[in-house]
């Protein structure tokens, strides 16, 4: 057993831990305010979406709320150590689980020793917003499990891994974006499994609710979703979500929303610029697969695409996925980036001889300065101007480019005849 790499992450998960008890017995629970208050509304017969006080309302579909009922029933407190737990737990797995399918996929033995190295440096490189996410009791560890977890099990379980995207789908649907790409790659099963998983979890709360009262509650949270997007619903009738241009929206969208907004130009012409940037982002990555002669819609059967190059292409092009969905969906999860990292160290360590130089390292500074500046708090104007340009998004999307590259180049060499 590794033991090194093993007492590190023993060590940060302790120090993270302890970090978050310290927030709970200081009753600073953040977020968890607003599902502990939902929970307790469903409890009663109430409406969990009148909370319109604090800083936290609640803003997610009636599922989340349905099923931290159960904490409801305990103190907040002890309810609030119980998620804490649950969250390193799912961030924990999310590590591992992912350290070794990102080796395995890449061509690599996937040992105790290289996991538990690969889990330990990619948390520490990420560790900014795993320390902001963990101590303000978000539900964006569920959503990074759903995408690991996925890719886990896409090969060998597909229901599985579309059940398990179907659980953040229902949650915050921001997973969603991954069954395009899904259908893309003639991952059928998968696809389809999510999306009806994902509405059977949608509806699954009418089973104490009610379908009417479920049905209502969902309309109120869409009406939160289409105010992020760019809609203005009725305050009355929908979550009280951020607005697009909305300051705390750190994504490349909500940043040329504010540019827009700065400018006099309706939101149109923001999503036409969001649409227009992550077009020509998808044209420089496709231009690569095109110059190192991959296949960009001729792929094989599911059952042919577990062999190399197809089996790491799904892997460095999920990261491509996760890339997407933090840099262009308006409430930015950089937790996210925890994927792509784990594929840029694994090329770190075996990198093929015909990557060139700058590529690696160039990938790997653009994605540690998003993801460890700004470390000032926020209300600090250097902090507030980096949010503002919606810095951290941008600076993934670079990231990938180099990154992409160089991955496309090392399967291009793995695939030759010897």
């Amino acid at each position: 057993m590794p033991w090194l790499p093993l007492a590190g992450l023993l060590l940060l998960f302790a120090v993270l831990f302890s970090q978050g008890l310290r927030k709970v017995d200081k009753g600073k629970v953040s977020a968890f305010r607003a599902y502990y208050s939902a929970a307790a509304d469903l409890r009663a017969g109430q409406n969990p979406y009148d909370h319109h006080k604090g800083a936290y309302p609640y803003v997610y579909p009636p599922l989340y709320a349905f099923l931290c009922e159960p904490l409801a029933g305990l103190s907040r407190s002890v309810a609030a150590t119980l998620m804490l737990a649950i969250n390193c737990a799912l961030l924990l797995a999310s590590l591992l689980a992912g350290s070794r399918a990102v080796l395995s996929r890449l061509g690599h033995l996937p040992s105790a020793g290289h996991v538990l190295w690969l889990a330990l440096i990619a948390s520490l490189v990420a560790i900014c917003p795993i320390f902001k996410e963990l101590l303000s009791f978000q539900a964006d560890f569920l959503i990074l499990a759903s995408f690991i977890l996925a890719i886990v099990w896409l090969d060998k379980h597909p229901v599985l891994a579309g059940c398990t995207l179907a659980v953040g789908i229902a949650v915050k649907y921001l997973p969603l974006i991954a069954v395009p790409y899904l259908l893309l790659r003639r991952r059928w099963l998968a696809a389809t499994t999510a999306l009806i998983a994902s509405i059977l979890l949608t509806i699954l709360p009418a089973t104490t609710l009610g379908w009417s009262r479920n049905l209502h509650y969902l309309a109120i949270s869409s009406g939160g979703l289409g105010r992020i997007v760019g809609a203005p619903p009725a305050p009355q009738s929908s979550a009280r979500t951020h607005a697009l241009a909305d300051p705390l929206n750190i994504s490349v969208t909500s940043s040329l929303a504010r540019l827009a907004e700065a400018r006099g130009w309706s939101e149109h012409v923001a999503l036409a610029l969001t649409a227009a940037a992550f077009l020509i982002w998808l044209a420089l990555l496709l231009n690569q697969y095109r110059s190192r002669r991959f296949p960009i819609l001729a792929w094989p059967s599911p059952g042919a695409q577990d062999a190399l190059p197809y089996r790491a292409l799904v892997a460095v092009e999920w990261a491509g996925v996760l890339t997407a969905a933090l840099a262009f969906a308006p409430n930015a999860n950089l937790l996210l980036a925890i994927f792509p990292t784990m594929i840029l160290i694994t090329l770190l360590q075996w990198r093929s001889g015909n990557v060139p130089t700058w590529m690696l390292p160039t990938a790997a500074v653009l994605i540690i300065i998003a993801l460890y500046l700004p470390m000032a708090v926020m209300g600090v104007p250097f902090t507030e101007f980096w949010n503002s340009l919606g810095a951290p998004g941008w600076l993934l999307l670079l990231a990938f480019l180099p990154l992409c590259s160089a991955s496309l180049t090392a399967l291009r060499d793995q695939s030759r005849p010897a």
